[in-house]
């Protein structure tokens, strides 16, 4: 019996244009509108990246001055997160946690992430040290700019 007939198994032949078909199952992504946020402050710089299309979530990086102490937040690279209203008009609380489990929180006013450059109002970061029950606040003057 020759190979491909109806009693002889599978062809050897591969003729797939008629088992399927493929379809989209979705709409396209939405494009990322990202944030570039570079805060400058007295004892350490910080840089928030926020990458998603809502700025909901992002990265933080810590970059120390020479003159930091040590109630001033080490050097880190770590991930932030949207953690809702902070009840103050227009300000959306973030948080986030270093490799060494110290906390971050700040807040950014609304409408200032739908700028795409300049300045925006200060921001104030809390930085809690692992095992502290207290926050250090820190105010940095800050801009914002796409990437």
């Amino acid at each position: 019996m020759a190979p491909g007939s109806a009693e002889g198994g599978p062809s050897s032949r591969s003729d797939l244009s008629d088992a399927f078909e493929l379809r989209p199952t979705s709409a396209a992504p939405r494009a990322t509108d990202a944030r570039v946020i570079e805060c400058k402050g007295r004892r350490f710089d910080a840089t928030l990246t926020m990458d998603e299309a809502q700025r909901r979530r992002g990265t933080m990086k810590i970059v120390r001055h020479a003159e930091a102490d040590a109630s001033d937040p080490p050097n880190a690279s770590f991930s932030i997160a949207y953690t809702g209203d902070t009840g103050v008009d227009d300000y959306m609380g973030y948080e986030g946690f270093d490799r060494q489990n110290n906390g971050y929180e700040f807040a950014l006013k609304k409408s200032d992430m739908e700028k795409t450059s300049g300045s925006i109002a200060e921001v104030g970061v809390g930085f809690t040290r692992d095992l502290a029950s207290y926050a250090v606040h820190m105010p940095l003057s800050c801009t914002i700019r796409r990437p």
